[in-house]
C-alpha cells in the first residue's frame, strides 16, 4: 500500500483493543468508512489500522467522533510546531 501511494498518504488511524479482522464486509466497510471520515475533514488519505480481539466490529461511533475530536487539535499542533521549529532555524542564522 505504501509502495503505490507514498507521497499520498498525510494520517494513520490507529485503534487497539478491536482487531477489525474476520469481520467480513462489514469490517471492510468500516475501515473505509474511517477513511472517508478523514477525507471529509479535509485532511487527505489516510491507512487505517487496527489491533486487538479478533471477531468484534469497530465502535464506529467512538471512532468517528475520536477523528473529529483529533481532528480540530491537529492545526493548533501543526501550527505550534511549525513556528516553534521556523523560530529555531532563523534563530541559528
Amino acid at each position: 500500500m505504501l509502495e503505490t501511494h507514498s507521497g499520498e498518504i498525510s494520517s494513520v488511524v490507529i485503534n487497539s483493543g478491536c482487531a477489525n479482522a474476520c469481520t467480513g464486509a462489514k469490517g471492510e466497510s468500516d475501515a473505509r468508512d474511517t477513511i472517508k471520515k478523514i477525507e471529509d475533514l479535509g485532511l487527505g488519505k489516510s491507512l487505517v489500522m487496527s489491533t486487538g480481539v479478533i471477531g468484534p466490529f469497530l465502535d464506529m461511533d467512538k471512532i468517528q467522533n475520536g477523528i473529529s475530536e483529533a481532528s480540530q487539535k491537529v492545526d493548533f499542533l501543526f501550527f505550534f510546531y511549525f513556528y516553534f521549529f521556523f523560530f529555531l532555524l532563523i534563530s541559528h542564522i
